[in-house]
C-alpha cells in the first residue's frame, strides 16, 4: 500500500496484521476472529465476543498508534 492510501486509511492492523497482509496466516485469524498477542482466550475479545472490534492498531500523523491494551502484550 502507498504512504499516500495509508495516511487515508485510518486502521493499522486488524486481528493482528497490517491490512494490506494477505498471508494465509491474516486470513486464518481474519476468518477466525483470532488474537496473536497472548490474549486470555485465542480470540479477539475487544468490544464483543460474538462481533469483536479487532482494531489493534491506527495509521495517525504516518505512525502507528496502539489502541487495544493487548496489542502491547506481543513477545
Amino acid at each position: 500500500m502507498s504512504a499516500d492510501k495509508k495516511e487515508l486509511q485510518p486502521l493499522g492492523e486488524v486481528f493482528g496484521f497490517p491490512i494490506d497482509n494477505e498471508s494465509d496466516r491474516a486470513k486464518r485469524y481474519r476468518d477466525n476472529k483470532l488474537c496473536p498477542y497472548n490474549n486470555i482466550v485465542s480470540n479477539c475479545t475487544k468490544n464483543s465476543i460474538e462481533f469483536p472490534l479487532a482494531v489493534c492498531s491506527l495509521n495517525h500523523k504516518g505512525k502507528q498508534v496502539i489502541i487495544c491494551p493487548i496489542r502491547f502484550r506481543e513477545d
